[in-house]
């Protein structure tokens, strides 16, 4: 049988196929049997690293594939077994699943509590910034529903140094374009100001022609009226 590059890979790493039985670790944690989910990383570590797949239906196309602390999202596990993962694998919170989603972007996309996005925040600062394969960064993924909780809590510090110098070129931008914008508004009166001494200007030259042409038209009158007296 001939195998796509993506198969292959998981077959280099020893990939477990979810159809032949997941692991122990990872049947705990679908059982959400916590305290068996925390022995386990304690007692068999090399399990954390342990991808898992399955295949579409009669074929040899991905599904999907996860290592527990993927799955450990999903199910909404408490901190204490996402510490116990990240102990037993730490560089688990920096691999992405087969769309490119990293622990961060399922634990914001299934409303994990607040410790467990502080946590994973603190122990992968980077994860903030990086973008699934739709070019979804973990914020992006926030339920509708819940949006409002959680950017309040996307504000809680939980920053890295270079996040906060990100706010900090922001705010400066902000504060440029509010003074450009009352720049613009200053030169919009001005200008509107310049318009209406023109429009008076000229208001005031038509009324003077009118002025000229009126004496003019007087002075020429009582020249007429003179002479026909004369006569």
């Amino acid at each position: 049988m001939v195998y796509s590059k993506q198969v292959d890979s998981l077959i280099m790493m020893n990939a477990i196929s979810y159809d032949l039985g997941p692991n122990e670790l990872f049947q705990s944690i679908e059982a959400k049997q916590w305290d068996f989910a925390i022995e386990a990383c304690k007692e068999s570590a090399p399990q954390a690293e342990q991808w898992h797949f399955r295949f579409q239906d009669k074929s040899d196309k991905l599904r999907w594939k996860a290592l527990p602390i993927h799955a450990a999202m999903i199910h909404g596990a408490p901190v204490t077994v996402i510490e116990a993962l990240i102990r037993a694998y730490p560089k688990g919170i920096e691999e992405p699943d087969d769309q490119g989603l990293l622990p961060l972007h399922l634990a914001f996309r299934c409303s994990a509590d607040n410790e467990v996005l502080s946590m994973l925040v603190r122990t992968y600062p980077a994860a903030v910034h990086i973008k699934d394969s739709r070019n979804h960064a973990p914020l992006s993924l926030i339920p509708t529903a819940s949006a409002l909780r959680w950017m309040k809590y996307a504000n809680f510090g939980d920053c890295t140094a270079e996040h906060q110098q990100l706010l900090k070129k922001k705010r400066e931008l902000e504060e440029k374009i509010e003074l450009l914008l009352h720049e613009k508004r200053e030169f919009e009166k001005e200008l509107h100001r310049d318009k209406e001494m023109s429009r008076y200007l000229k208001i005031s030259s038509l009324a003077i022609e009118d002025l000229k042409i009126s004496e003019k038209f007087c002075v020429s009158t009582t020249m007429v009226g003179a002479n026909d007296f004369l006569n």
